[in-house]
């Protein structure tokens, strides 16, 4: 444990400034109604985030504190990111010592977000005039014309649906801020930011990346160090090759048809496909013999397997039912090995200790196809889980959160890449070429070897997990401290190949 504490202690002194250093910054003190990015009531039937995702600091409800396994929404990362602004070191509550300033409002929830039942809705992004009213009082903004100021913008980029002309009169007002946003686009990908009147979306923005499910605390420290494997026993058991968990709805119709082959392409390699029901089907395990025997049944079919498909409805990912219980994957994979039953036994008590995780955990490579936009939450999810992110287009991973991979090749070495176009040619030939780098495990150790190096940059630490350590620089370093030795050291303006 204390070769973790040094080597974590030495990772800091590269990415954090001194707290003597005139690097600081100011949050504004702002009234809760504008800060609280949350909805005050979650009543309506649709609505697309609970109260749940309020809790540990806007990462959510746990699923297993050792893991660091929380049920994270996609999009509820400002909470998570404000508090630990709220807790850095480098934080001054004095306005006249600070070099940048934190706008503490987020304008994706307020764009997307009902206030009054957690509805997901085009609310016209209500709290827009008064953070502008703000802003025009304080004598920094306008010193600088907001250029030493940084903002997050928690939901994708491009979401223009919901953030309507009414809604980017705010980044027109806030032209030269610092915009972090969840991904960022340009020309190549999108060509209405070539016009003129979208200046404001093109202008001083980078990408930060999703908040995945996993979050460091002093209770999953050790997972950072710890070597993704493939052996039986192990906490990072890979049953399957491949793993794909996805929905067919979604509007990019390029990404829908591409989601679609990859779900055929799965089917063909799987006995089993688990569907919507899986939270159910978890919760009546041990209902009923007859189901419990049927189920059962079905289980043994994966022994074959190499893909593991997981349907979902649209923003399926959002919901509980994508953790399932690992005892499926371990029990019935061995149930037929009798000459081994020890070993069996060793691999049960094991598994008995992770009531739930997700299905990404299983798999040595995941499929990551675009979805509304080329990025997705599953990639974090997927890469922190330790399996390999597959993406068919640079611009979903590769190109995106520069400043926490370190440099493209980083990127490159740590995920797989398979040209979309390639896939939708020849989708056996593909899936082929997968599952014989799936049984290489000199690929796949560099690959897992590669994602060691970057896992801890691309999550963020529950907030106010480390504030009680004796040894604060114990706390692995974070995708906020990442943010924060860009915009601190660098303004915001160097998202090349820098290495840390």
């Amino acid at each position: 444990m204390w070769l973790i504490l040094i080597r974590l202690l030495l990772l800091n002194t590269l990415v954090r400034i001194s707290a003597s250093d005139s690097s600081l910054f100011y949050i504004y003190d702002w009234p809760s109604n504008v800060t609280n990015s949350f909805p005050d009531s979650f009543h309506h039937k649709n609505q697309h985030i609970t109260p749940n995702f309020k809790e540990n600091g806007g990462v959510g409800e746990v699923i297993d504190e050792v893991e660091g396994l929380y049920h994270t929404h996609q999009y509820s990362l400002f909470t998570t990111f404000l508090k630990r602004l709220e807790e850095s070191p480098y934080r001054t509550m004095k306005p006249e010592l600070a070099k940048l300033f934190f706008i503490p409002y987020d304008l994706g929830m307020d764009a997307t977000t009902r206030r009054s039942d957690g509805a997901l809705d085009q609310t016209g992004c209500p709290r827009r005039n008064q953070v502008m009213s703000l802003l025009s009082k304080s004598n920094y903004f306008k010193q600088n014309n907001g250029k030493n100021h940084f903002i997050l913008h928690s939901i994708n980029h491009m979401m223009l649906y919901y953030v309507t002309k009414s809604c980017r009169e705010f980044y027109k007002y806030c032209e030269h801020c610092i915009k972090l946003s969840i991904d960022k686009y340009d020309v190549t990908h999108y060509r209405e930011l070539n016009r003129s009147s979208m200046k404001d979306m093109s202008h001083n923005w980078y990408s930060i990346p999703f908040p995945s499910n996993y979050h460091y605390t002093p209770l999953s420290i050790q997972k950072l160090n710890k070597p993704i494997n493939m052996g039986m026993g192990s906490n990072n058991d890979r049953w399957y090759d491949i793993v794909y968990m996805g929905s067919d709805w979604v509007t990019a119709q390029k990404n829908k048809k591409l989601r679609g082959t990859l779900r055929r392409q799965c089917m063909k390699h799987t006995n089993l496909v688990f569907g919507n029901d899986l939270k159910r089907m978890n919760e009546d395990e041990n209902k009923d013999k007859e189901k419990d025997k049927d189920m059962m049944m079905r289980e043994e079919k994966l022994e074959h397997s190499s893909c593991l498909l997981v349907t979902l409805d649209s923003h399926g990912s959002n919901t509980k039912s994508i953790f399932h219980s690992s005892q499926y994957h371990h029990r019935h994979h061995n149930s037929h090995k009798k000459e081994n039953q020890k070993q069996n036994q060793v691999i049960d008590n094991v598994a008995s200790i992770k009531a739930n995780r997700s299905p990404y955990s299983h798999g040595k490579f995941c499929l990551m196809p675009g979805g509304d936009f080329p990025t997705r939450k599953g990639t974090l999810d997927a890469l922190m889980a330790g399996c390999i992110p597959v993406t068919f287009q640079k611009g979903a991973a590769q190109h995106q959160w520069k400043w926490h991979w370190g440099s493209e090749d980083a990127a490159e070495q740590a995920t797989h890449y398979i040209p979309r176009d390639d896939m939708m040619k020849n989708p056996e030939l593909e899936f082929q070429k997968l599952l014989l780098l799936a049984q290489n495990s000199t690929f796949l150790n560099k690959k897992y070897h590669a994602i060691q190096q970057v896992k801890s940059r691309l999550q963020y630490n529950v907030p106010g997990s480390f504030s009680g350590m004796k040894i604060k620089e114990s706390a692995p370093v974070d995708a906020v401290d990442v943010v924060l030795e860009h915009i601190l050291h660098h303004g915001g303006l160097n998202e090349g190949n820098h290495q840390f």
